[in-house]
C-alpha cells in the first residue's frame, strides 16, 4: 500500500492543488499532513476547505495554533507575525475551529506523525541532525514530521523517517512544491517535487498586502 505525506502547506493553493493532483493521478488515497496548513500564503481558508474535502488526515503545526490563539507570537519574526495577524483576520470561526481541533500527534500502530519533533512543534530535526536520538522517540516503525521545509528519507535504527518537506514553501533552494509518497509494505520512501503556478501564488501574496519579500522567496525556494 502507497500513502502520501506532505506538510507546511501555508496557505499556498496553487501549490496544494498540484501537489493533490499529482497524488491522485498515481492512485494514492491515503494523505497525511504534518501540519502547518496555514501561514505565508494568501489562501488559508480555502486550502483548509481543501484538505477537509480530500479527507487528509492532519495534526496541528506551530503556525496552525498561534493563528488561531495568537499564543506565542513572539517567537516569531516581524515577517511571519504580520501573516499570522492578516490570517487571523481573514478565517471564519468553523476554520479556526478545524485547525484548533487538530491533534498535536498522532500515533498508530506502525507510524507517528508530528510537526516538529515529539518533543515540540517548535523543534525541527534537519538530514544532518541527531536522528538517533529521533528514532528512539518513538516506539512505530514509520516517524513522518515537517517544520523544517526540507525534505529527507532516513532509516535509523528500523524506524523509517520522512519529511516531506514543504508543499508551499520550500526551504531547500527548489522551488517546487514538495511532499513525499510512502511504500507501508516493504518500508521505503521517496520525495517527489511537483511544479506549480508559482507567479499566481506570488501575486495573491502581494495584492493581499502581505510582505513582498515572501511573494520573492517562493521562487527562490528559500
Amino acid at each position: 500500500m502507497k500513502l502520501a505525506v506532505i506538510s507546511d502547506v501555508h496557505a499556498n493553493l496553487e501549490a496544494l492543488q498540484a501537489v493533490l493532483a499529482d497524488i491522485e493521478a498515481q492512485g494514492i488515497n491515503k494523505i497525511y499532513c504534518c501540519g502547518d496548513i496555514v501561514g505565508f500564503g494568501a489562501n488559508p481558508g480555502k486550502c483548509i476547505k481543501l484538505l477537509e474535502e480530500k479527507e487528509v488526515i492532519s495534526v496541528q503545526g506551530n503556525q496552525d495554533f498561534t493563528v488561531v490563539t495568537l499564543q506565542n507570537i513572539d517567537w516569531y519574526n516581524d515577517e511571519a507575525r504580520a501573516v499570522i495577524m492578516w490570517t487571523y483576520k481573514q478565517l471564519w470561526k468553523t476554520e479556526k475551529k478545524y485547525l484548533l481541533k487538530l491533534p498535536v500527534k498522532i500515533i498508530r500502530k506502525r507510524l507517528s506523525i508530528f510537526h516538529g519533533t515529539p518533543k515540540s512543534m517548535y523543534e525541527g530535526v534537519y538530514p544532518d541532525g541527531d536522528l538517533k536520538s529521533l528514532s528512539s522517540m518513538v516506539n512505530t516503525r514509520m516517524l513522518f514530521l515537517g517544520h523544517t521545509h526540507v525534505p529527507f528519507v532516513a532509516d535509523v535504527n528500523k524506524v523509517l523517517i520522512v519529511n516531506p518537506g514543504s508543499v508551499g514553501m520550500p526551504f531547500d533552494g527548489n522551488p517546487k512544491a514538495s511532499y513525499a509518497v510512502v511504500n507501508t509494505k516493504n518500508l521505503t520512501a521517496g520525495i517527489k517535487r511537483v511544479e506549480y503556478d508559482i507567479k499566481t501564488a506570488a501575486g495573491k501574496i502581494i495584492k493581499a498586502g502581505l510582505p513582498t519579500s515572501i511573494a520573492k522567496r517562493l521562487y527562490k525556494g528559500v
